[in-house]
């Protein structure tokens, strides 16, 4: 090749580099999810669609009565939707949200949690006796959502450090006494709420017993050392009574379930031996219960539970509605958009009870195709824990997955009149703006992790 040749080769080489600097590249859809699990993307973004049509399906006929508006939740859940979507997808994508950097955020993300708790119970608003919203400007949330989050980050973060403390086999000679002391100490801080009439000094005085019982827990003599008992009891006792407290004067009795349920899977996923796991969940479920009767309301619902159609006009309306739903919706269903209950039968059914307005358009076949896809969700899910690089995003993946696992559970349970009514939402399907975007960045996390983790990435 002459000089000419070679001059005229590089000047279009020179160009070709020129116009491919300044022609930005197309991407494909592919290259935008790289790297993160797909068959976890794929079911998230699946439970989402299918929640957001059963948020139509089921509020159109509530929203026209009430708003006028049959659009009204759909196109409120829609925006929440894509809101969250981008929020996912730059958690999981950009570094400044990976795993790595948002741990810096564990101590003060629960210290924020537990002011804005504090904010809510002196300038929260509220509804039915309940007061459990913050209101800035337009935006009105619930900071019992983000607590969740921020309490399965707080105990990833410590379990990590304190591994080796948290693990450490006990020496129980000479310290049953003190235990069984603390929980004879922990039942009294308990019926304390039924001695006194008044929530603070009631909650002062049992605040005061937990502070004496693991003074008595602690055991005098040096020679008795108890680490796994004083890193893998006491920090998740702490948070769990102060947080507990909050949400009792609220009173948001369902969102101190699931908070209960996080940090015991907390404690679980972090090491704490299973004996005080087991030991510290009885008592947490017995002062959980004793908490639940001392509120009116919640006694109720306790009668109402054993025998809801004994009680139609007085509480048992909402549930016996949806064994209604669900049974009228046999096998195969009544088809989408054809439900009775959600014609201002079952109250507002785009919330807590959407699941049942779902058994009854889409059947059994329907409800048993979605709890599989819910399953399939936990376990990739778990694979992603179970596969990450070390030990702070594993017990963070796994207790993201938990926490949606509990509230599952509990929300399926509560619709079949399993559990009395608690007001627990279905994660992706019942209707709210906070939990949704709180959920689906999430999900981010779990993918930001996912990046790093050793699961095959099938699509």
């Amino acid at each position: 090749m002459n000089s000419a040749g070679r001059a005229k080769e590089n000047a279009s080489g020179v160009s070709r580099a020129k116009k491919s600097r300044l022609t930005p590249k197309k991407r494909t859809i592919t290259q935008y999810v790289a790297g993160v699990d797909r068959p976890f993307l794929v079911t998230v973004i699946l439970l989402l669609c299918i929640g957001t049509v059963m948020v139509f399906s089921s509020s159109y006929p509530y929203a026209r009565e009430y708003y006028g508006d049959s659009y009204k939740f759909a196109r409120q859940q829609i925006m929440w939707a894509g809101l969250g979507l981008v929020g996912m997808t730059l958690v999981a994508k950009l570094k400044i949200f990976s795993y790595h950097n948002i741990r810096k955020f564990a101590k003060p993300l629960l210290a924020v949690g537990i002011l804005m708790l504090c904010a809510v119970l002196v300038v929260g608003s509220g509804a039915k006796g309940a007061v459990r919203w913050l209101q800035i400007g337009p935006i009105s949330f619930q900071p019992s959502e983000i607590m969740k989050f921020a309490i399965v980050l707080f105990f990833a973060d410590y379990a990590d450090k304190y591994a080796d403390k948290i693990r450490t086999k006990e020496n129980f000679q000479g310290v049953l006494p003190r235990f069984f002391g603390a929980l004879a100490l922990a039942g009294l801080g308990a019926a304390a709420f039924f001695v006194v009439n008044s929530k603070p000094l009631a909650l002062i005085m049992a605040l005061i017993l937990v502070g004496v019982a693991v003074a008595v827990a602690y055991p005098i003599d040096m020679k008795h050392n108890l680490p796994g008992f004083y890193y893998g009891i006491i920090p998740y006792v702490l948070v769990l009574v102060v947080v507990g407290a909050l949400m009792y004067l609220q009173p948001h009795i369902s969102g101190l379930i699931i908070i209960a349920g996080i940090v015991f899977a907390m404690m679980f996923i972090g090491g704490t031996p299973l004996y005080y796991i087991i030991g510290g969940g009885g008592v947490g479920a017995i002062a959980v219960l004793f908490l639940a009767m001392s509120l009116g309301h919640s006694s109720s619902r306790m009668e109402v539970w054993k025998d809801p159609f004994s009680y139609i006009q007085d509480g048992g309306w909402q549930p016996v509605q949806s064994l209604y739903a669900i049974g009228s919706g046999g096998f195969w269903g009544v088809g989408f958009g054809n439900s009775r209950q959600k014609h201002l039968y079952l109250p507002e059914p785009q919330n807590d009870y959407i699941f049942s307005i779902f058994c009854e358009e889409m059947g059994f076949i329907g409800a048993f195709i979605v709890i599989c896809i819910f399953a399939f969700f936990i376990y990739r899910g778990i694979v992603i824990g179970l596969k990450a690089p070390d030990r702070f995003s594993s017990m963070l993946v796994l207790g993201i997955i938990m926490h949606v696992g509990i509230q599952v559970i509990l929300n399926i349970a509560v619709v079949t009149n399993t559990l009395p009514s608690t007001g627990i939402s279905l994660p992706f399907f019942s209707y709210g703006g906070t939990s949704l975007l709180i959920l689906l960045a999430e999900m981010g996390v779990v993918l930001s992790v996912s990046k790093y983790s050793s699961v095959e990435k099938t699509s």
